[in-house]
C-alpha cells in the first residue's frame, strides 16, 4: 500500500486495504464463534482455526490498520521491511502492550542508551516482574484459596453470587 499510495491514492484502493487487512481476524473470529458448532472446517484430524488462529492476531490486525492509516494520513514517509516486521512482531507489545506507533518505535529503536539508562531499566524491569509473581503467585492464590473456592460451594442469594464475582474478578 505504501508504494501503490505514493502514485495514486484513492480511498477505494484505502478501503479494499483496510477490509483485506481485518479479513484474517473477521475469518478466525467466525471460525471460533458458536455459529459453526460442530461443523467446524478440519484439515487432516485439526481444525482450520488451529492453523489460522494465534495469541496475538488481535493485536497484529490493530497494528497492521494503525500502520495503513498512517501511511494514509502521510505521516509515515518511509517504511523498512526488516523495521516494519520487527514492529509488528514486538513480542512485549504482543503480550502485554502498549499499543506503540511506528514513528515512536523506530526513534526508540535508533536511541542507544547509556550504562546509567540501561541499568535502570533493568532493575525497573526486574521490579515489574517481581511484582507480576506477587500479584499470580501470591496474591491470586490467597484470593482463589479463601475466597473464589469457599463462595463457589456457597452460591445461594445475590450477596453471595455479588462476592464471587467480584473475588473471580480480583483472582
Amino acid at each position: 500500500y505504501y508504494q501503490s499510495r505514493q502514485k495514486k491514492n484513492t480511498f477505494t484502493k484505502f478501503v479494499t486495504i483496510m477490509v483485506l487487512s481485518i479479513l484474517p481476524l473477521a475469518i478466525v473470529k467466525i471460525l471460533q464463534s458458536s455459529w459453526l458448532g460442530g461443523h467446524q472446517i478440519h484439515f487432516h484430524e485439526h481444525k482450520l482455526i488451529e492453523f489460522v488462529g494465534f495469541l496475538g492476531i488481535s493485536y497484529v490486525t490493530f497494528k497492521s490498520v494503525q500502520l495503513i492509516m498512517e501511511i494514509r494520513d502521510g505521516s509515515i514517509k518511509e517504511i523498512k521491511v526488516g523495521k516494519l516486521m520487527q514492529f509488528i512482531s514486538f513480542f512485549p507489545t504482543i503480550s502485554s502492550g502498549p499499543i506503540d506507533r511506528y514513528k515512536r518505535f523506530v526513534k526508540d529503536d535508533k536511541k542507544v542508551l547509556s550504562g546509567v539508562e540501561y541499568r535502570e531499566l533493568v532493575v525497573k524491569a526486574i521490579h515489574m516482574i517481581m511484582l507480576g509473581f506477587l500479584y499470580k503467585y501470591i496474591i491470586a492464590y490467597l484470593i482463589q484459596t479463601y475466597a473464589v473456592n469457599p463462595l463457589q460451594l456457597n452460591l445461594h442469594g445475590f450477596t453471595h453470587m455479588w462476592l464471587y464475582m467480584y473475588a473471580y474478578s480480583l483472582y
